[in-house]
């Protein structure tokens, strides 16, 4: 029995363990992908039939990339904040939320019971995730219009939070209601 309670455990670290609360943003870093920006990568679309998500599409606003998954206390929590900032920023500023590690299914539940209307994508086996320099979920990476890196935001985040983010880095002012 104190096997299998062992092992159970284990297991849901591994489920959870790369879900972290950092306390809010952290300072920023470079991703390992073309030196600092956005990179060339191309994700899956989240759901069947959906359409690939060509990172490069996004070149000519700020970006907002923010790493989820299902399994996630702190990044389920932060969605509908994330929606609030995408609500204000009236198409001023792109936000993509990218599913890490997670089943299709579930993200999909996730999004629709938390009211995400930004853009979605996967990252099934944690890639670009991985290759981005994150390591705890959520993350959220924020680049310029020109694809820079500006802010890495680790641990859940409020609206406001990401919106003093957006103005300070890329000049973008929202307004939330």
């Amino acid at each position: 029995m104190r096997r299998s309670l062992v092992i159970g455990l284990a297991g849901l670290l591994l489920l959870t363990g790369a879900c972290g609360d950092g306390g809010g943003p952290a300072g920023g870093g470079g991703v390992d992908l073309d030196d600092g920006d956005l990179g060339g990568a191309t994700l899956a679309g989240l759901g069947d039939g959906a359409s690939p998500v060509d990172l490069t599409s996004y070149r000519g606003r700020p970006l907002v990339l923010n790493f989820f998954a299902s399994t996630c206390a702190p990044c389920v929590r932060e969605m509908p904040a994330l929606e609030d900032a995408h609500q204000a920023a009236a198409g001023e500023v792109a936000i993509l939320g990218v599913a890490v590690n997670d089943r299709v299914a579930d993200a999909l539940e996730l999004t629709e019971r938390t009211g995400v209307t930004y853009d979605l994508a996967a990252d099934p086996r944690g890639d670009y995730f991985t290759e981005s320099g994150a390591s705890l979920l959520p993350t959220t990476l924020v680049f310029d219009a020109d694809g820079e890196l500006v802010r890495r935001l680790t641990g859940e985040i409020t609206a406001a939070e990401l919106v003093e983010v957006l103005a300070e880095e890329t000049g973008v002012e929202v307004i939330l209601a």
